[in-house]
């Protein structure tokens, strides 16, 4: 899951392994992991402040991932 596409290094910005959503928007993230086999999350803050926003959105990306019936989680 990426939020921005364009942000791709080649070649996975043209492989079809990817889907885009708002982190924000619970049913999006639901949406986006339907049918996927699997999750990867590259999440993280932008700086080295820790600002929680990796927690935040990975708590989104899980709950999706058991809504959906993909409960398994490796780190």
């Amino acid at each position: 899951m990426v939020r921005d596409p364009d942000r791709l290094p080649e070649p996975l910005d043209r492989a079809a392994l990817h889907a885009v959503a708002r982190l924000d928007d619970p049913a999006a993230v639901r949406a986006a992991v339907a049918g996927r086999d699997a999750v990867l999350s590259g999440l993280g803050s932008r700086g080295r402040k820790a600002d929680g926003i990796a927690e935040r959105l990975t708590g989104r990306i899980i709950d999706a991932m058991e809504a959906e019936g993909r409960a398994g989680c490796w780190w």
